[in-house]
């Protein structure tokens, strides 16, 4: 039947009786073992090397996003800070504002002729007061101007 596989003992006479055999001996098949141990062991170690290399890598990845998020919670809070002081200032400008008007009124337009007429820029001076109670600061800077706008104009006029 041809070659036959390798064998460690004779005990098969078949084979015996075909005339080939062939005969490992223990030293041989020891270093044979040994060698495919050696393989074998090398490349669990490199894929333990890699498991870890891997680990490495998701760790640092891990630091690296936890931060970042450190990082934009702080400009978010620094933002934060920021918008609360132009609110802050904001509020300020637009108080300042009204006090202006009504000291321009108050400078400008007689007592008397409020009573006895229409105030001037009452009807921009109510909208402002409206978009004041039922809208967030810097929502009605378009009022501010109008009002400025209509107070200059009645000084002119006077």
């Amino acid at each position: 039947m041809g070659n036959s596989a390798s064998s460690s003992s004779p005990s098969s006479t078949s084979r015996a009786s075909e005339g080939f055999e062939v005969t490992l001996s223990d030293n041989f098949q020891q270093t044979v073992l040994q060698d495919f141990n050696a393989k074998v062991h090398a490349q669990y170690m490199q894929i333990k090397e890699q498991q870890q290399i891997h680990q490495q890598a998701n760790s640092e990845q891990a630091r690296q996003n936890e931060l970042l998020q450190q990082q934009k919670q702080a400009a978010i809070q620094q933002l934060d800070k920021r918008l609360d002081a132009l609110e802050a200032d904001f509020d300020q400008k637009v108080k300042a504002a009204d006090g202006a008007a009504l000291t321009l009124t108050q400078k400008y337009v007689k007592p008397e002729e409020i009573l006895g007429k229409e105030a001037p820029c009452a009807d921009v001076r109510s909208s402002y007061a409206s978009c004041q109670k039922s809208n967030p600061p810097g929502a009605c800077a378009i009022y501010i101007q109008a009002l400025q706008d209509c107070v200059t104009k009645a000084v002119a006029e006077k």
